[in-house]
Formats: C-alpha cells, structure tokens, sequence
C-alpha cells in the first residue's frame, strides 16, 4: 500500500524526466522487470536477491510483484502515450516502452500504447 499511494505518484509525476536519465530509467526497468540480467548486472542482481532475503514481508516476492504490475502498469502506459512517438525513437526508452506493454495488466492501456505504435508506423511508412 505504501507503494502505491506514495511511490508511484512521485514517479509518475516526474516519469519525463526518469525517461530521459540513465539512472532514472533503471528506477522503472527495475519496476517492470526486477533483477532481470538483461537490464541489470550480475552482481547487482546478486546484492538484491541478498536483500530479498532478509525482506520483512509477509508476502510472496511473485505475489508483491504482480500487486505492484497491476497498481503501476496502467498509469504507466498512459503516460508512455503522453510521448509515445519521442520514447520510442530513443532506444533506452524503448525498452521501457516493451517492458511496459509485455508487463501490463490493464488490456485498453496496452491497447493505447499499441494503437498509437501502429499510428507511428503508418506515418513512417506513408
């Protein structure tokens, strides 16, 4: 609960700037897809499974997580659709951008996003 009404406003009011910085990009790739070796480094990934386990949570990490896709995954692609057409000519957002769509839970979000990604293809093909 804690994350959702406190984290992820903040981070949905300064997403523009998260997408523009490295470090601020890691923030939501780290949201969308946790300790995935794609995106993060080994030992990294390492540091954070250590502290996973000493987690005070009750819950199940699998459960946790899809709690907080289900919260973020919406918000999040609607304002991926804000500014569509600059994240997805900037390839580190890109990935964001692909994260969000494989991860979200709420189908007219994704929908949103998809439709305007086939709305940019038009105009580039036209």
């Amino acid at each position: 609960v804690l994350v959702h009404k406190t984290i992820f406003p903040d981070i949905l009011a300064h997403f523009p700037q998260l997408m523009g910085h490295k470090h601020g990009r890691r923030v939501l790739l780290y949201l969308l897809a946790p300790r995935h070796s794609a995106h993060f480094h080994p030992q990294l990934v390492e540091l954070l499974d250590g502290g996973l386990a000493h987690s005070s949570s009750k819950k199940d990490p699998a459960v946790r997580r899809a709690e907080l896709l289900r919260a973020f995954a919406a918000p999040l692609c609607r304002a991926i659709c804000d500014r569509l057409d600059h994240y997805v000519r900037d390839g580190p957002s890109a990935q964001v951008v692909e994260l969000a769509v494989r991860a979200g839970s709420d189908e007219a979000a994704v929908r949103d996003v998809v439709q305007g990604l086939v709305a940019l293809a038009d105009e580039e093909g036209a």
